[in-house]
């Protein structure tokens, strides 16, 4: 797993502070399971809005403080992954 699924450092997201994202576990037997984490959508409402996700084009400053969640592994040399949404705040390097 490359450094995308990963969350190193950072805490324990607070119970509910992420309703959007969900983790799936199916086990097919000994040795055979899939894993998926995802964004749940919903249906649009007056509650419920789209929001604007960013161009290729688009360009975060450098120094920019980023939210990043997650369920990866918790370190470089760890091999277990968390079995609890982590989260942890970046900031945004250059190029």
């Amino acid at each position: 797993m490359g450094p995308a699924g990963e969350i190193i450092g950072g805490w324990e997201a607070k119970p509910h502070s992420r309703p959007y994202m969900a983790f799936v576990k199916i086990s097919g037997g000994p040795g055979q399971s899939f894993t998926c984490g995802r964004f749940l959508v919903a249906k649009i409402t007056r509650a419920v809005k789209l929001i604007r996700l960013p161009q290729a084009e688009d360009v975060m400053k450098p120094g920019t403080t980023c939210s990043v969640a997650g369920w990866g592994l918790t370190g470089v040399h760890r091999s277990q992954k968390t079995k609890v949404l982590r989260e942890v705040e970046l900031q945004m390097a250059n190029k």
